[in-house]
């Protein structure tokens, strides 16, 4: 079962990730288990783990959007309503 985790909007964790396909400081974009891809945008985002054994992932920054790739709703605001 996958996991995501948002912690005050400055960690983010999330289990079942197979690869991490780019990064920057403004956003990480990560390949799933189910092949689904997920989107992390903000500011001063780092990635502070990932072991790609057991698809653990885990970065820090200023998180503002989470979303899967062509989801037409923000991941967030699908949550938090």
């Amino acid at each position: 079962m996958q996991q995501i985790v948002l912690k005050d909007k400055k960690a983010f964790s999330a289990t079942e990730v197979k690869d991490v396909l780019s990064f920057s400081d403004k956003e990480i974009k990560l390949v799933l288990n189910s092949g689904k891809r997920l989107n992390v945008e903000g500011g001063g985002l780092k990635i502070t783990g990932f072991n790609k054994n057991c698809g653990e992932f885990f970065a820090e920054g200023e998180i503002a959007v989470i979303k899967f790739a062509g989801a037409k709703e923000n991941f967030l605001k699908r949550i938090f309503k």
